[in-house]
């Protein structure tokens, strides 16, 4: 055995017999095989430390070791990881925040429309959330089709983490879905308590899910740009904000009318003035929420790019 390394290039020799001599542990070269490449850290006197398996990659197809063949240019891809990725940005960062969003406040307006028997911030809410499950169901099952087994990660310890965070928030979405069925009608002695468990693994699944994405960002198999992590900073830095402008919209102080003396049955209004003052509020809060929202699906959209195009 005899290595070299020059200009960034490492080379390496091998001298061996071709066919084994019988040993069952040693491949017989003069069959095709295909070629399993990898590496990790060296210790210093050529001491082999385990080698990182999320860089090991397989040639698709097998390889003449009767002859000169170069294998080096076979792109490594894993498109299913590349999905599962996907998926779980989509259910967290975009239609997980949609269904929370929905739910904590837009539950006064559309108050006498319905959708398919429903108001229209529970049809929202629940659509929602329903994507998230699905979306968070194929991407959990994409990515162990992929590493048929439990991910064991090399590195630090929050990427060595994102496996079993990834598994504690889909049992979480699994639970707030259950959950869900037994909700009590307003009212009811139990509704409060129902109220704060939906609240509590809803919001918590959610915090782990984005705490999960920032883990993989750095995984081997997406070699995704130090970019993505300014975006999902900058997307934190929008939910952040958003929910804070919304919970204080209301506690700013009104404006006072020009005209003080204007009657409570004006003809010229449809409304008294009590009614008409909130809806400032109501179009501001709005406002803030279309915002909100586009902002985290285009968000979303640019990391996307990233995932596919790495």
């Amino acid at each position: 055995m005899a290595s070299s390394f020059k200009d960034g290039v490492m080379e390496c020799k091998i001298a061996r017999e071709k066919t084994g001599q019988g040993d069952k542990d040693v491949y017989d070269l003069t069959k095709d095989w295909k070629v399993m490449v990898t590496y990790g850290a060296a210790a210093p006197g050529y001491r082999k430390n385990p080698h990182d398996d999320s860089l090991t990659w397989i040639t698709e197809n097998t390889v003449d070791f009767q002859k000169a063949v170069d294998v080096a240019n076979v792109p490594v891809t894993y498109p299913l990881v590349k999905a599962h990725a996907c998926l779980m940005v989509i259910a967290w960062l975009a239609t997980a925040a949609s269904g929370l969003l929905t739910a904590r406040y837009m539950k006064p307006y559309w108050a006498t429309n319905t959708i398919q028997g429903m108001k229209v911030w529970f049809w929202l809410h629940r659509t929602s959330m329903v994507l998230t499950l699905v979306l968070t169901s194929v991407g959990f099952g994409l990515i162990f089709i992929q590493i048929k087994d439990y991910s064991e990660i090399s590195g630090p310890f929050y990427q060595k983490a994102h496996p079993i965070l990834g598994i504690i928030v889909t049992i979480l979405v699994y639970i707030n879905a259950i959950m869900s069925k037994f909700r009590k009608p307003p009212g009811t002695p139990y509704r409060p308590l129902f109220n704060f468990g939906h609240f509590f693994v809803g919001t918590g699944s959610y915090i782990l899910a984005i705490l999960t994405i920032f883990s993989g960002v750095e995984l081997k198999k997406l070699k995704l740009p130090i970019e993505s992590y300014t975006i999902l900073i900058i997307y934190c830095v929008l939910i952040f904000c958003g929910y804070s402008m919304i919970e204080m919209i209301p506690k700013l102080p009104e404006k006072k009318a020009k005209d003080e003396n204007i009657e409570m049955d004006d003809p010229t209004t449809n409304e008294p003035e009590e009614v008409k003052k909130p809806k400032t509020r109501d179009h501001q809060k709005k406002l803030v929420l279309v915002i909100h929202l586009l902002a985290a699906w285009a968000i979303t959209i640019a990391l996307l790019y990233f995932i596919i195009i790495n």
